[in-house]
């Protein structure tokens, strides 16, 4: 068809061209021409994007531009042609289809027969595996369909549009006085459009037709995705009820009956051929994975041979330096942290066998870091998952899955009771947190054991088989949390230690408290990630999640007041959220942006106050909206309360607004030293509602911020930090005073401690009852030692003096003894 249009292309532009001559070129006519085209055929494109509303009625082209508007139209209709032609994505798929359209059915039948009450959880939880990937598929496959039904929509909506202008111009071709050539050309365009038009319907009926069959797939997948649902869910429901006959029974039956077991194997068989098949089909991410694995390994070995001077500096990373000095194990610890996000369709048996992969770097990982006991426990846990996996893969018969399952339960209670022996694990009294913790797992264990060990002999195998999977799993998920929570222990330290982390101020200034509180968020994270696992494992989580919610909603009030605890619970979480995060705001400001800054002092401790409160009231607005609480409907009882609180706190408002002031005002500023009445000492902490003041003898005094605004204080460090420093000096009467003058005014300059500027002077201040009387005064920067700073020059002025000869006098006193004259008598 591109070479019939490139013919009838030429020969219509010949004609049109030829028309064009003849009919000349108006120049209002023209213009006329084109003020339709913009609001006529020439906005076809925009008429069809707005289709919501009345497309306008479309006009006829105008003679003088019919040849460049056939040749856009030539140049859509091309366009539309070369993506009508069947895509890529759609040949492939159905293809696919072709190839298990016939097979799924018969499989999902055949699976269908298989669940049964007595299936495996192994075998229930491979069959959802594989039906939820084909689903997934099929939802894909399903997509790209709609995606191309929209495309081809659009292409009919365009031929719609180019229809229009050229089947107007026909029916006005013959008042228009057009030659019979154009005339043809403009029918060929018109009969080329249908021709599209009719191409396309028939793609947007074949890929209708291909998602139709898609969707009886999908079908199919759901429901065996739902019986598989149903067994679940009746699994779980009959967990305590016995579901089989005795063990000692079905052995008899089974010697009666001479069964035989001649596909034990198969099931393993299967799982190889899925594996095969899965890797084959995941080519690309199976190399980026392997990919992944060495570039780790090569990071490890790097880090490590930095992290080699750390040691020095920190002792407690000598044991995780010595688990990096295995790059292989470390390595691929890491990488198998991404391999559900490059594997997240994969199948169960693919997961399993990468746990048995993933179990001898675990423990070489995790041995340097652990003690001895510990270190026999991953031992004792790694056979057991090794022996476990194979007996859910290799043994389908369910009475040899019980007898395998017995001896799995014995062996595993056998080998607690050994490590619980005291000269294994030690004395737990004396022990270790984590031997302690060991030693209580164990226990719990051991008991676990022994329920599912009884419900296997007694007939409940589903109980047995549930409550043995779901330990196994419980203990390997809490060594791979715990070898991931000392990776991330790692990653904190080699962050924290880089270059870019050491140009932050926090970081040098605090670096061990915030490797401290992230490793310690980290663990706590992992707890509860533990935990969750560990409830879905033993298959309470749904249960937990529906109580949970029911409680949550449940509606606690009086009259039209109501709420219920999950907005309580949402309203506490805010608020206590709010409050981490404002402190962690204000750290980050006070020991980062902060100092960085070149604001006057006092002011970034406002703006983090400020910042820090503001946290705090956004978070209390969200915590009362997540109560759910209609503020409208308590507006008069509050404004009636305002009213009473302002009148019954009228100290608490001053005390507030009083804060206000002095964060804005900044009279004084948290390190100023200040005396306030009878207290003096430096402000520590500046409040909206007091502000703590420590003594000098080391009591912190809380004063409510009204006394800083209403009484008088003093504040020694309001401008600056300097403070002069005056000593009185009294020597001896007959002195040369311009000596002693000298004298301390060199002492105070040959003092490091002592300011240049102001300089230090003396002078003579009078003359006392047994001395000349002189001040020295000086100034120093140091205030927080001042009493230092003037005891020591009393001691050099002291020396000074003493070495010079000049007498530092005490007082004196003359003492004048009147005699009284006798009388010519006597006296007695």
């Amino acid at each position: 068809m591109h070479g019939y249009f490139s013919f009838r292309r030429a020969r219509l532009a010949v004609v049109l061209s030829g028309c064009i001559v003849v009919l000349g070129w108006s120049g209002a006519g023209f213009a006329s021409a084109e003020d339709r085209a913009g609001v006529g055929w020439g906005s076809s494109a925009a008429g069809a994007a707005t289709a919501a509303t009345p497309a306008p009625e479309p006009t006829a082209i105008p003679a003088a531009v019919l040849a460049s508007e056939w040749q856009r139209t030539q140049s859509k209709l091309k366009s539309i042609q070369e993506s009508v032609v069947e895509r890529s994505e759609t040949r492939e798929i159905q293809k696919k289809l072709e190839g298990i359209e016939g097979t799924i059915e018969a499989l999902a039948d055949t699976d269908g027969l298989d669940l049964t009450a007595t299936i495996t959880p192994d075998r229930l939880t491979t069959l959802q595996s594989n039906w939820q990937r084909r689903t997934n598929t099929y939802s894909g496959w399903t997509d790209d369909l709609s995606a191309r039904l929209q495309d081809l929509s659009d292409d009919l909506n365009t031929l719609d549009a180019l229809d229009g202008p050229w089947r107007k111009t026909e029916e006005n071709a013959a008042d228009d006085g057009l030659a019979a050539p154009v005339i043809d050309r403009i029918k060929d365009t018109l009969s080329d459009i249908d021709g599209i038009r009719t191409l396309v319907r028939q793609r947007q009926n074949m890929v209708l037709t291909l998602q139709d069959r898609v969707a009886k797939l999908s079908e199919a997948a759901s429901t065996v995705l739902t019986q598989v649902a149903d067994v679940r869910r009746t699994q779980q429901l009959n967990l305590l009820v016995v579901d089989s006959i005795p063990l000692w029974t079905a052995i008899a039956r089974a010697s009666s009956t001479g069964e035989n077991f001649d596909d034990l194997g198969a099931p393993f068989v299967e799982s190889v051929q899925q594996s095969l098949d899965f890797f084959e089909r995941e080519r690309q991410p199976s190399l980026a994975f392997v990919g992944t694995i060495v570039l780790m390994m090569i990071a490890v070995s790097l880090v490590r041979s930095r992290a080699a001077t750390w040691v020095s500096d920190d002792e407690s990373l000598a044991p995780l330096l010595s688990s990096l000095s295995r790059p292989v194990s470390g390595g691929f610890l890491l990488a198998s942290v991404g391999f559900p996000w490059f594997f997240p369709e994969r199948p169960h048996i693919i997961a399993a066998l990468v746990s048995l992969v993933v179990i001898p770097p675990l423990i070489r990982f995790l041995s340097p870091l652990v003690p001895i006991s510990v270190r026999r426990a991953l031992y004792a846990l790694a056979i057991w998952l090794v022996v476990d996996l194979f007996r859910g893969y290799l043994v389908p018969d369910p009475l040899v899955n019980r007898l395998a399952l017995l001896v799995e339960g014995v062996a595993v209670m056998s080998a607690l009771f050994w490590l619980l022996r005291p000269s294994r694990l030690g004395r737990l009294g004396d022990a270790t947190l984590l031997l302690r913790f060991l030693g209580l797992g164990l226990r719990i264990s051991l008991g676990i054991l022994a329920v599912a060990l009884v419900s296997n002999l007694v007939g409940n195998v589903t109980l047995a088989q549930m409550l043995t999977r779901a330990l196994l799993n419980s203990l390997f998920t809490a060594a791979v949390l715990v070898a991931a929570g000392h990776v991330l222990e790692f990653i904190f330290i080699v962050a924290l230690r880089t270059d870019l982390a050491r140009e932050l101020r926090m970081v040098r200034r605090r670096g061990g408290l915030i490797r401290q509180r992230s490793i310690r968020l980290v663990r706590w994270g992992l707890a509860l990630v533990w935990f969750w696992l560990t409830l879905r494992r033993f298959e309470v989580a749904d249960a937990l999640a529906e109580d949970a919610e029911w409680l949550l909603n449940y509606p606690i009030g009086v009259g039209d007041f109501e709420v219920t605890l999950g907005h309580l619970f949402g309203a506490v979480l805010v608020v206590v959220v709010s409050i981490y995060l404002s402190r962690f705001i204000r750290f980050v400001l006070e020991e980062d942006i902060m100092p960085r800054t070149n604001l006057p002092r006092g002011v970034p401790y406002t703006i983090s106050v400020l910042a820090g409160y503001g946290i705090l009231m956004l978070g209390s607005f969200a915590a009362v909206a997540a109560a759910g609480i209609d503020m409208s409907r308590f507006a008069l009882i509050l404004s009636a309360l305002s009213v009473g609180i302002g009148i019954g706190l009228q100290d608490v408002v001053n005390n507030f607004v009083s804060g206000l002031i002095l964060l804005f005002e900044r009279p004084l500023n948290v390190g100023d030293t200040v005396e306030v009445a009878d207290v003096r000492g430096e402000i520590r902490h500046i409040g909206l509602r007091s502000s703590t003041v420590r003594t000098w003898d080391g009591s912190e005094v809380v004063i409510p911020n009204s006394r800083f605004i209403a009484d008088q204080f003093t504040n020694w460090t309001l401008s600056d930090r300097t403070r002069r420093i005056e000593i009185a000096v009294g020597v001896a009467y007959g002195t040369d005073p311009v000596k002693v003058i000298q004298i301390l005014v060199g002492i105070a300059g040959e003092s490091e401690e002592v300011l240049e500027a102001p300089r230090p002077y003396a002078i003579m201040i009078g003359f006392g009852e047994s001395s000349l009387d002189f001040s020295l005064r000086a100034w120093t920067d140091d205030i927080d030692n001042w009493t230092s700073i003037r005891s020591r020059l009393l001691i050099e002025i002291d020396s000074k003096l003493a070495a010079e000869g000049i007498e530092i006098p005490f007082p004196q006193r003359d003492l004048h003894m009147i005699e009284a004259e006798s009388s010519e008598s006597g006296a007695p």
